[in-house]
């Protein structure tokens, strides 16, 4: 109250902060970077850190697979990550393409279908194609009489020269919008041939 100065204080320092092990708060993907959290033991404040994407596991590109339980063989593709139809394990009436095999214990998924996969075939009647196929090869179903059923394939992009050529009992197809490029003859001397759907993107 008087107005006496008694004694000077000194500044003092402030602390570092003393950061516990950090907590990952959002695990990392393959397509998104993680976060992990760290929280200071004194104050409680936080802070956080980029964690890497993870890499994606691969197969050999090149490996062939023989999966009967798909009925197919498969070929991996250069980017270790994706499979190629390249012909059926058993000849039967009918065939499933599937959206994905695994190999090695890792999930590929199947995006073509290989030139002359199922060429000639005498026993093939219907096949269903799996939505991660892009590709039709060339040949890939070419002189398959019996053929009169082709369905799915909502995401092929290009069906290749003589692709069903000499399908005689194809009666009808749809063409889906992803289509980008039909090659030369791709539906040659398919004489029942009457309907085909072309289905837009609108």
């Amino acid at each position: 109250d008087c107005g006496k100065l008694l004694k000077e204080g000194t500044i003092i320092s402030k602390t570092k902060h003393t950061w516990n092990a950090g907590k990952i708060t959002t695990a990392a993907t393959t397509t998104k970077e993680g976060i992990k959290t760290f929280t200071c033991t004194f104050c409680g404040v936080t802070r956080t850190e980029k964690i890497a994407k993870l890499k994606p596991q691969t197969v050999t590109p090149g490996k062939v697979i023989n999966d009967k339980a798909t009925n197919g063989v498969y070929k991996v593709l250069k980017d270790g990550m994706s499979v190629e139809f390249t012909k059926p394990f058993y000849k039967k009436a009918s065939v499933r393409i599937p959206d994905t095999v695994k190999v090695n214990g890792i999930t590929c998924k199947v995006t073509a279908i290989s030139a002359n996969a199922f060429k000639n075939n005498k026993s093939l009647k219907s096949v269903t194609i799996g939505r991660n196929v892009t590709v039709i090869g060339t040949n890939a179903f070419y002189g398959c009489r019996k053929l009169s059923r082709v369905s799915g394939g909502n995401g092929i992009v290009k069906i290749d020269h003589r692709a069903f050529a000499n399908c005689i009992s194809l009666s009808k197809i749809t063409i889906p919008g992803t289509v980008r490029s039909i090659g030369k003859q791709a539906f040659r001397n398919c004489k029942k041939l009457r309907s085909i759907t072309i289905k837009t993107s609108t």
